[in-house]
């Protein structure tokens, strides 16, 4: 949940470069907004209907990222958007994302491809997902290959139509 903005600037210096980035996000947006959908069963709710939603595009080299930062971002967001009325959905909510982060960076290694989790708490649903991808420097004029990831981390209230719909493990209240 951080992004290397020196990656972003030698990018940025290029409009070819720009508009590959631009393209890039697109692709891996649109695939996370599948992976929700796959995960929950759901289409991911809008920004008025979600307690949070973090749609964002993050660019690492592959010494960067730290489960630790990661859990320390979504901690920060969760905090501000659910407050300290709800403690147990915003522990759920970190152990979800903890679970998500030690899938891509846990190792030490970031790993290629579509990771996702979720859960209800109290009636509360939290689903991550991320998508990653491997950029090489050759293809993108940088110092050396780093990752970029589309990542959603979404907590919502489902109402009792969209309750019928979500998968069987996430239909619990409790």
């Amino acid at each position: 949940m951080g992004k290397d903005t020196a990656i972003a600037k030698q990018i940025e210096s290029s409009a070819e470069l720009t508009k590959k980035l631009g393209d890039l996000v697109e692709g891996l947006t649109d695939q996370a907004v599948r992976e929700f959908k796959k995960a929950t069963g759901a289409e991911l709710p809008s920004i008025l209907t979600a307690l949070v939603r973090e749609l964002d595009t993050s660019m690492v080299y592959s010494t960067t990222p730290s489960v630790d930062g990661t859990l320390a971002s979504a901690q920060d967001l969760l905090t501000a958007a659910i407050g300290g009325n709800a403690p147990e959905i915003v522990l759920s909510s970190l152990s979800v994302v903890k679970e998500v982060a030690q899938k891509v960076i846990g190792t030490g290694e970031i790993e290629v491809g579509v990771h996702s989790g979720a859960a209800n708490t109290k009636g509360v649903v939290t689903a991550v997902v991320s998508v990653t991808a491997l950029c090489s420097q050759k293809d993108w004029l940088t110092q050396r290959d780093f990752y970029t990831d589309q990542y959603i981390l979404c907590v919502f209230r489902p109402t009792p139509a969209l309750t019928t719909i979500l998968h069987p493990h996430l239909r619990a209240t409790s």
